[in-house]
């Protein structure tokens, strides 16, 4: 039972998180001070008594939610155990249950020290660094038992250091040594990694990443403490750029012109770290530029207008803002690319030259140019949506007149090419003396045997725009371009907008004041949204469970209000100083939840809604086009019958050396390539007279040709009927074949 030992060994690490750990350590102070990567954990009293403050804390205090946890757990090493002692791996299941709350609740550290290429080839120092809770020895008697179970091979022992290490066959380079050091267990690839940790451990070295003026540098721009810091990572980027430079593979390579065409070449590192505070999660991230030069300029916007933030509704669920210089931006890709290959960036260019040609104008200058730099995004309850359908775009424009009726143009353009653009009408109203512009969606013609036949474009949306001022509004129906421009001239911004939002105005006096970039979430609002669908999958993942003999029904489910109770938004920023750049965020689960209402279900969502109808539609075209064919097969069928007393052809491609059908007329459009093989689309049932059983199939069309929702078939009386299922197809062919004695192939 795979599953078991993966769920308890998940649980295990799960559970212990609630019990009592020792003061943290700063493990970022046992690697050396230019460590090229370093990713930490911290666990202590301290930290824990933060998070149990956080909302997310709240909520697993709450008795359904703790029933579930609980339930979870027993049932999940419930299980986990019997399969251990069918299996004879007891010891195994164990050693696991005891390591994970171990490491959980002490402080664990991943550091890549160095790596390069030397005089005996390449190679790698690194170190698993964890201060366990509990006995030190005992936990490596556990790490002991699951490598004797891994067939790994004996540990022997050597001197590393001064001090006993074990080390085990292994294909990295310098090889692998681990054990534990003054309680700190040290897993190592390298003696130099081993021997740099030591050092450190022991008190012979002062030096660290810790004391680095990196690391100081930037901690101190992102604030807090070792008290509610629950997870870091460190970056740093004068190391890979050394690195990058010492690799002969790399040294020749574009990736010095790609980090220097992003302006990774002025970074001296990069910080994220992750703290308990108040009643959320307070996540930081700082970008740390050279003191000696100046960040790029597209990482140094100003900070938003309360003006550009006064558009977005106070109750919306989510939103964005940001300064970009759209036009910049483009030519900074093309400068990216570049720099990985000149041959790429020249078709580029000369991609974007055809694009302009088709468009009868330029993208860049005509378009991109003219729009920003604020651009402002958002969905609310007042705009009538559902899912994504409610999104308003409101972009800044240094001349939005024309920008409005760029975006005319731009459709339009589209609409003449050839290749599957749909053929639109832009149509005007007048709304409080604003003109505003929406899309409506004409049809398409197709040409068949001689027929034209009309198919309306079943598009769900109406895009829309209009300019107001100095701002241009979309949205993907007129309704909501209405309720914006409602929104701008009756609004009240310090009473109705964003700025009045009570979580916003609470995570201000944590994050500071909002700069270049704003994402808000309505994390309740958005949970709501994801709950039903959660609470329809839960039986089917606890009956899973169940099968599995682990005892827990859908009851064990806690209810919406529960899970919602303690919620609040979480609010996104960014904003530069005299050194970088921080990025930072507050919520109240460590990872933006927020997000996953607007930016992972919604686009899931809402392709779930529009792209069934679109390709309905063409689908539906493409059957009409079939069963037109078959009609005209049936009426050629008729006048080779009236030449060969009432014989029908030996065969299609007959039809066609007579000059009676082209190949067009016997070619589906759901097929790829070209019209050729007379039979490659349509299956002809040869050797019937015109006189024969008015209930036999003629033709039917190839299995495939529509999947497996049916197919246009031919009966002999002149008659041409779409069959569904495609199984009902096969059931005629067989009763027809069956009148005619079965000699028919």
């Amino acid at each position: 039972m795979r599953v078991a030992w993966v769920v308890a060994f998940f649980l295990a690490l799960i559970g212990g998180s609630f019990a009592a750990a020792a003061e943290p350590v700063e493990l970022a102070g046992l690697v050396p001070e230019n460590t090229l990567l370093f990713i930490g954990r911290t666990a202590g009293p301290q930290t824990l008594k933060a998070q149990e403050a956080t909302a997310l804390g709240e909520i697993l205090v709450e008795p359904q939610v703790a029933r579930f946890c609980n339930e979870i757990w027993a049932a999940g090493t419930g299980l986990a155990r019997k399969e251990a002692k069918k299996e004879g791996m007891k010891p195994v299941l164990d050693a696991v249950l005891r390591m994970g709350p171990a490491m959980w609740r002490g402080q664990t550290g991943l550091a890549l020290i160095d790596a390069g290429a030397g005089d005996k080839g390449f190679f790698v120092q690194a170190a698993f660094l964890s201060r366990v809770a509990g006995d030190p020895k005992a936990f490596e008697e556990d790490v002991l038992t699951l490598l004797k179970a891994s067939n790994v091979g004996a540990a022997k022992e050597v001197e590393v250091a001064g001090h006993t290490m074990r080390t085990v066959k292994s294909p990295a380079p310098g090889g692998f040594y681990f054990g534990m050091v003054d309680g700190v267990f040290v897993a190592a690839v390298s003696k130099e990694a081993v021997e740099a940790v030591v050092a450190r451990i022991e008190g012979k070295e002062k030096s660290s990443l810790a004391t680095s003026g990196r690391l100081i540098e930037s901690r101190k721009r992102i604030g807090g403490d070792a008290q509610t810091r629950i997870a870091s990572v460190h970056l740093n980027m004068a190391g890979v750029r050394a690195l990058v430079d010492s690799m002969p593979m790399l040294k020749f390579s574009p990736v010095g012109g790609v980090l220097e065409a992003i302006g990774a070449n002025h970074l001296e590192g990069i910080t994220w770290e992750m703290h308990a505070r108040e009643h959320g999660y307070y996540n930081a991230m700082y970008s740390l530029f050279a003191a000696s030069t100046s960040q790029p300029a597209s990482w140094d916007e100003p900070a938003l207008s309360r003006e550009a933030l006064g558009v977005i509704p106070r109750d919306a669920w989510w939103a964005a803002a940001i300064q970009v210089d759209f036009a910049g931006a483009l030519d900074r890709i093309l400068g990216i690319v570049k720099a990985a290959d000149a041959n790429a960036a020249k078709e580029a260019r000369r991609g974007l030259k055809r694009l302009d040609k088709m468009l009868g104008m330029s993208l860049r200058d005509d378009i991109l140019k003219l729009m920003g730099p604020t651009v402002v995004a958002y969905d609310a309850t007042e705009n009538g949506g559902i899912v994504l359908t409610g999104t308003t775009v409101v972009v800044e424009s240094s001349d939005a007149k024309r920008l409005s009726e760029n975006l005319e143009t731009l459709p339009m353009s589209l609409a003449k090419l050839e290749g599957g653009f749909p053929r639109v009408n832009v149509l005007h109203e007048m709304y409080r003396e604003v003109d505003i512009r929406f899309i409506c969606f004409g049809s398409f013609t197709v040409k068949q045997g001689g027929e034209s036949h009309r198919y309306p474009e079943s598009f769900p949306i109406a895009p829309a725009w209009a300019a107001r001022g100095n701002r241009v509004i979309i949205a993907l129906y007129p309704q909501m371009v209405r309720t914006a421009i409602d929104r701008m001239i009756d609004g009240k911004p310090e009473k109705d907008s964003i700025l009045a939002n009570v979580d916003v105005i609470a995570a201000e006096k944590i994050i500071g004041p909002i700069g270049g970039s704003f994402v808000y979430g309505d994390t309740e609002a958005s949970m709501s949204q994801l709950y039903p669908f959660v609470t329809l999958l839960s039986p089917i993942g606890l009956n899973f469970l169940r099968a599995e003999r682990m005892s827990i029904d859908a009851s064990a489910w806690p209810s919406q209000s529960v899970v919602m109770r303690h919620l609040f938004a979480d609010v996104r920023t960014s904003r530069s100083d005299d050194r970088g750049m921080l990025s930072v965020s507050y919520g109240p689960l460590p990872v933006g939840a927020s997000m996953l209402g607007g930016g992972v279900t919604a686009p899931a969502m809402m392709a779930s809604i529009l792209l069934p109808s679109l390709s309905r539609a063409r689908e539906m075209a493409k059957q009409t086009i079939c069963t037109s064919n078959l009609r005209a097969i049936g009426m050629a069928m008729h006048i080779y019958a009236q030449d060969h007393d009432g014989k029908y052809p030996p065969d299609l491609k007959t039809l066609i050396d007579k000059k009676i059908l082209t190949p067009k007329q016997l070619w589906c459009p759901g097929r790829d390539g070209e019209p050729g093989d007379p039979d490659a689309c349509y299956v002809y049932i040869a050797w019937q007279h015109s006189d024969g059983d008015s209930r036999n199939v003629v033709v039917y069309e190839q299995r495939g040709n529509h999947g497996d929702e049916g197919a246009a078939v031919l009966f002999m009386d002149a008659h041409v009927e779409f069959v569904k299922p495609a199984s009902r197809v096969a059931e005629l062919v067989a009763e027809t074949r069956e009148r005619m004695g079965g000699g028919a192939k």
